[in-house]
C-alpha cells in the first residue's frame, strides 16, 4: 500500500486547513523528505541543514497545497509531495553553494573597513523596495504563470517538470515562461527575478 492509498483525502483536509493532517502527513512523509534532502545536500549540508530543508517541504505544503492538482502528475499525492522535497532540497543546495562561494570570497575583515549604519539602512531599504517592485509584477500573472515563473526562477525546476505539474506540454510551458517574462521585463522585475535566483 503506498502512502495516499494509506492517507486518503489527505490533501483535501490540508486545503481546508486541517492541522491533524499536516500532522499525518509529516508523520507518513517526513522520512523519505529527509532522505531525499539528505542525499541531494550530500556534501555540501550537514544534518542540521537537511532537518531545515525537509521542514520545510512541509511548511511549502502548506501554504501552497492549492497549487497541488489531482489531475496532474496521475493524481499521486505522495508523488508530488517528493517532488516539493526535491526541488527544495535542490534550491537548498545552491543556496548552500553559493554561501559557500561568497565566503571564499569574502576578504579579510581585518583589511576592510566596515560598513557604517548609515549604508547598512540603505541597503536594507532598498532590498525591500526591489521586493516590492517584484511582488507587484509577479501580482499581474495569473496564478499558473507565477507558479511557473517561481518554480523556474525561484526553486529552479527544470521546466518540462513544472509543465508536468501544470499539465500542459513543455511547448507551452515555454511559450507562457516567454510570454510571462516579457511582462516582468516590461515591470523593470525580471533583473530582479533573476537577481533572487541566483
Amino acid at each position: 500500500m503506498t502512502q495516499s492509498e494509506s492517507q486518503p483525502g489527505l490533501h483535501e483536509r490540508i486545503l481546508a486547513g486541517e492541522h491533524q493532517a499536516l500532522v499525518e502527513l509529516i508523520r507518513g512523509h517526513f522520512a523519505h523528505a529527509w532522505a531525499i534532502a539528505s542525499r541531494i545536500l550530500e556534501g555540501v549540508g550537514d544534518d542540521a541543514d537537511v532537518d531545515e530543508v525537509a521542514s520545510d517541504v512541509f511548511t511549502y505544503v502548506w501554504a501552497q497545497i492549492h497549487t497541488y492538482d489531482e489531475t496532474r502528475i496521475g493524481g499521486d499525492f505522495t508523488r508530488w509531495v517528493n517532488q516539493v522535497a526535491k526541488w527544495r532540497s535542490l534550491a537548498a543546495r545552491r543556496r548552500l553553494l553559493r554561501e559557500a562561494r561568497h565566503r571564499a570570497e569574502m576578504p579579510d575583515v581585518d583589511q576592510t573597513d566596515l560598513s557604517s549604519p548609515e549604508s547598512d539602512l540603505f541597503d536594507r531599504l532598498e532590498t525591500a523596495e526591489r521586493q516590492e517592485r517584484l511582488n507587484a509584477a509577479l501580482a499581474t500573472l495569473s496564478q499558473d504563470d507565477r507558479v511557473l515563473v517561481t518554480l523556474y526562477y525561484g526553486e529552479g525546476v527544470p521546466l518540462h517538470e513544472i509543465a508536468v505539474q501544470l499539465g500542459i506540454a513543455p511547448s507551452a510551458a515555454r511559450q507562457r515562461l516567454h510570454r510571462a517574462r516579457g511582462r516582468l521585463q516590461k515591470a523593470g522585475a525580471i533583473e530582479i527575478l533573476v537577481g533572487v535566483a541566483s
